[in-house]
């Protein structure tokens, strides 16, 4: 029993830790950080910048500073300021218990999360194709490719930190995150030009779109950047255009009250909060099968990560390209971004779960910070990351805000030196185009964040895992600071009692299992994802909630009550750790709290027992006075439901009213999926409304709206569509209108519509082949090759997809280059 004793504690420690003074720094690191921060602001001075504290005359009364609050979170604040004034310096073993909490090692419900989005955006997209069509046939300013097919939307991928596993939350507020769709344009197949790029990896060998029109690919005058040339006419793609294409489909067919801006290279939509969280960002792009550079692939890797097998992977698919130009090329509006979306999410993926608790962390506290917080961007911090797994172990740190101190650290370095490497491709800068003011700004950030670590990251324990605080925030203390073995039991005591009310709300009865089931099964098992579909019942209606705050509460607890926890080997290598000692820590607040009225279930349970064992109910077999038969109770929340629900007056309809706020709260979240006979009714219904009338007025209002609510330098929503009123008046409306209204018609008479729209919503579509790294497909004969898969790719590359996947061999890091 010592050995288990002894292992938890070196997991707790190593999870845990401690920080000493100055909200999160070490006493070691305090002079430092203070001398960073009389540097920076030093430098802000010789530049015009005053501290952030100094031009607010903020107080600083009794040596304490007060940090701006952001809106919203005044209540978290005073909450994490209770929280610091109980534990003192041992704040930190809160942070570090809760960090983890919810950082589970999977990404299946971020990847159905793409596809159910694919979904969806596939079927706006077939329904916006007759607009597409008519805009680039009529207006010269939304026609990209100068004699050649119409451009219209081949595949949609979600990307960005909502596929990644980085989605942030603001506190009092909602996230920052929005969701992308990557909308790749076609036909078009993407060639590095001959001889400009030295070290451009050589083109695939064979591709299925052979005779889609060929886009050749040049470097521009910014590293990062790209010009798009038609291989037959010599003419440039304009990368204006396309973002003018996108923004006019996604204006000019989405919901009246739809609000439609641009963001860099995309249309962002910000529909209504019960739609959508955070709005979506539609980026248009092309696919290169080619990097511009092998330097990623050949670099020396001191921990060899991403694994050898997703840099092959990596280096295989290529990358993409978004129409937005740098900020002071000649050719901006012509010029295209390189996009490495999809190979950031592959390394996303690959991360350990206190990296990826660093980054959210430091994302959080940013958000904390309100406009002071505006210095550092997100991509920076993500950046770092990738950077700090490359050359660190994945066991490398003690604990979460030991990793977040080294990312700022890493920061500010990088600041001071001024200089950032792209992780995929270190030739390009990322702090190319930044200017003095903007690297002090960067650098102030990131010392508010190092000197206020403390606070930040306790607002957001507290805002997140409030539930787990409450023992330590109880009234009746006496002592402040609490020694560390209150700090800990008392944790865990809250962590134990957040574990079973998080039980009851998500007991394999509740209604809300109903709403999702109806929701993801059958149409998960349209698509033949059943991994994916029992991955995520997995997920949804078993106790992994529970389990994973029981886990936080035993890493926590005081050695003398994890002694008493029992190891019991699984089949696969795997062990159970018994839950039961912990039951020791609830006080009778806890259970009247959990109970309602602990003598009446008391009652029932003894009653129960009496009875035929036959009748009693399943996973009872002692009284709840006894510490077996308590944890019975409250760890099976079926059987504590029941309980309750027949020795509770009340209780039944209580939770009859909490769970259908639950279902609601789900319901109104969840994403609606579109069906053909939606599509062909919107397709009806455009048919019949006033298409030329809401070619005129929609553009209009949208330059008024966005102009009103533009800043001294302008509003990039405005220009654009100020600019596409002026293609639609010089093509005519009507003329406009007529060919929209004809290509509707052409694909309402198709009688391919309907497969169409239904293969959209029965295959598994995964335009950027990321299932591999979700689900182990079944290996077939003894060649290592992956059996059948089911991609649903259609309109994708099937030919390329089977020299893809017959690359994926055991191959050395020589290999790695090897296309032929």
């Amino acid at each position: 029993m010592g050995g288990l004793a002894s292992l938890l504690r070196q997991l707790r420690d190593r999870l845990l830790g401690r920080w000493k003074n100055n909200g999160g720094l070490r006493d070691e690191e305090r002079e430092e950080s203070a001398d960073r921060q009389e540097g920076a602001e030093e430098e802000d001075e010789d530049r015009g910048h005053l501290p952030e504290d100094r031009r607010r005359g903020r107080s600083t009364e009794d040596g304490i500073e007060r940090p701006t609050v952001p809106p919203g979170s005044e209540t978290w604040f005073a909450l994490a300021e209770q929280l610091q004034t109980r534990c003192g310096d041992l704040t930190s073993i809160v942070f570090n218990s809760l960090a983890l909490c919810d950082t589970a090692d999977s990404a299946v419900p971020n990847f159905v999360l793409s596809v159910r989005h694919g979904h969806v955006q596939r079927v706006h997209m077939a329904r916006r194709a007759p607009l597409l069509e008519a805009l680039q046939r009529a207006c010269a300013g939304c026609r990209p490719v100068p004699d050649a097919p119409p451009l219209t939307v081949l595949s949609c991928a979600l990307s960005g930190s909502g596929l990644e596993r980085f989605h942030d939350l603001t506190v009092g507020q909602r996230g920052t995150s929005d969701l992308d769709i990557m909308h790749r344009l076609g036909p078009a197949r993407c060639r590095l030009a001959e001889g400009r790029w030295p070290n451009g990896t050589p083109p695939p060998t064979s591709e299925a779109d052979r005779d889609a029109p060929l886009l050749t690919v040049e470097p521009s005058e910014a590293p990062g950047f790209a010009l798009v040339r038609s291989a037959a006419t010599g003419a440039l793609v304009s990368a204006a255009r396309v973002r003018r294409l996108m923004f006019a489909a996604v204006l000019l067919d989405s919901a009246d009250g739809t609000e439609v801006g641009c963001s860099g290279p995309s249309a962002a939509v910000s529909p209504p909060p019960d739609q959508v969280p955070n709005g979506l960002d539609n980026v248009p792009c092309l696919r290169l099968r080619q990097w511009p550079s092998d330097e990623f692939f050949r670099r020396h890797r001191p921990q060899d990560w991403p694994p050898p097998a997703a840099r092959r992977d990596i280096l295989q698919f290529g990358v993409h390209l978004v129409p937005v130009g740098s900020k002071f090329g000649a050719l901006s509006e012509d010029e295209w971004r390189l996009s490495l979306s999809r190979a950031e999410v592959v390394a996303a993926w690959h991360l350990p779960n206190l990296y990826r608790a660093a980054l959210i962390a430091v994302k959080n506290a940013k958000n904390l910070l309100g406009d002071e917080g505006k210095g550092l961007k997100s991509y920076y911090v993500k950046t770092t990351v990738f950077w700090m797994r490359e050359q660190f172990a994945a066991d490398q740190w003690q604990n979460v805000t030991e990793a977040v101190l080294v990312l700022l650290e890493r920061l500010d370095s990088a600041a001071a030196a001024g200089s950032l490497p792209c992780y995929f491709w270190s030739e390009i800068d990322l702090f190319r185009f930044l200017n003095g003011a903007e690297l002090a700004a960067l650098r102030r950030t990131v010392a508010l964040l190092r000197a206020r670590l403390g606070s930040l990251l306790t607002v957001w324990s507290a805002y997140y895992c409030s539930p787990a605080l409450r023992p330590l925030l109880e009234t009746d203390l006496s002592e402040a600071p609490l020694p560390e073995v209150q700090v800990r039991t008392r944790l865990a005591r809250g962590l134990v009692v957040w574990a079973i009310v998080s039980g009851l709300h998500f007991r394999p009865a509740a209604p809300v299992h109903d709403s999702w089931c109806a929701g993801r099964v059958p149409d998960l098992l349209r698509r033949a994802a059943v991994p994916e579909l029992l991955w995520l019942h997995l997920l949804m209606t078993s106790q992994c909630r529970m389990q994973q705050y029981l886990l936080a509460a035993l890493l926590v607890a005081p050695d003398q009550l994890v002694a008493g926890a029992r190891l019991t080997p699984l089949p696969g290598g795997l062990l159970a750790l018994d839950a039961a000692p912990l039951m020791a820590l609830l006080t009778p607040s806890d259970l009247q709290r959990l109970l309602v009225d602990p003598a009446a279930v008391g009652a029932w349970c003894r009653h129960q027992l009496s009875l035929p064992p036959e009748q009693r109910p399943a996973g009872l077999t002692a009284a709840p006075d006894t510490p077996r038969g308590l944890a019975e109770l409250l760890l099976n929340s079926a059987l504590l439901a029941r309980a309750l629900s027949e020795s509770v007056p009340g209780w039944s309809e209580a939770a009859r009213l909490d769970d259908e706020k639950r279902q609601r709260m789900w319901s109104r979240t969840a994403l609606r999926l579109e069906t053909y006979s939606g599509c062909r009714a919107a397709l009806e219904e455009l048919l019949a409304s006033d298409l030329e009338g809401r070619l005129r007025s929609r553009p209009a209002a949208a330059a008024a709206a966005a102009a009103a609510a533009a800043g001294p330098s302008g509003d990039p929503a405005a220009e654009m569509a100020a600019a596409l009123l002026e293609d639609l008046s010089a093509a005519s409306p009507s003329t406009v209108a007529r060919l929209w209204r004809e290509a509707i018609s052409r694909q309402l008479a198709d009688p391919e519509l309907r497969r169409r729209v239904t293969e959209i919503g029965s295959t598994l579509h995964d335009p950027w082949k990321l299932r591999q790294y979700v689900i182990a497909e079944p290996q077939s004969g003894d060649d290592g090759r992956q059996g059948q898969r089911n991609d649903g790719q259609g309109d994708e590359d099937q030919d390329e997809d089977d020299e893809h996947e017959a690359r994926q061999d055991d191959g050395g890091e020589d290999d790695l280059l090897s296309v032929e």
